[in-house]
């Protein structure tokens, strides 16, 4: 009896460890797709493309009358110049008007590599839209197939969902 539990100790110990292993190299990717980030502000055409989608997104997802966007300084030139080519696709597609106001004073600090932050007229919904925002989110959603991709599909898994 003492040996079966030894054993089983020990198997789960080793277990842990391989988890730990397998979370702290996930972990390590991620950091690594954070420091990237920034590259992607180099790129003017891509970025510009990426703040356009961006902003669209948030006038789709708020569907407010009147909406604030906060931007880093550096982008500010940018965003204020993508704001009403937006504004005419988004009353385009959806039928709506709405205002738009580009804080001028405030801006996103500088560990954000770049995005977004835009908001209800009264603040009271606000849509974090920056780039490590954005990071996290599909590293969350897409978590499971990160998994399967690094170190194949988990045999003890019954359930796929």
């Amino acid at each position: 009896m003492f040996f079966y539990s030894q054993s089983s100790n020990l198997l789960n110990q080793a277990r842990l460890k391989v988890l730990r292993a397998r979370d702290d190299h996930i972990q390590s990717i991620l950091e690594e797709a954070r420091r990237r980030l920034g590259g992607i502000t180099q790129d003017h055409n891509r970025y510009k493309d990426l703040m356009r989608a961006v902003i669209l997104e948030g006038l789709y997802n708020l569907l407010e009358p009147v909406v604030l966007i906060k931007a880093r300084k550096q982008d500010l030139p940018m965003v204020q110049s993508l704001v009403g080519e937006c504004l005419n696709s988004y009353k385009q597609q959806s039928g709506r008007d709405c205002k738009v106001v580009v804080d001028e004073s405030d801006f996103l600090g500088g560990d954000t590599s770049g995005g977004i932050i835009i908001q209800s007229g009264n603040g009271k919904i606000r849509m974090r839209s920056t780039l490590e925002t954005r990071l996290e989110n599909v590293a969350r959603e897409n978590l499971p197939q990160i998994r399967n991709a690094l170190f194949g599909a988990n045999p003890n898994r019954k359930f796929m969902d």
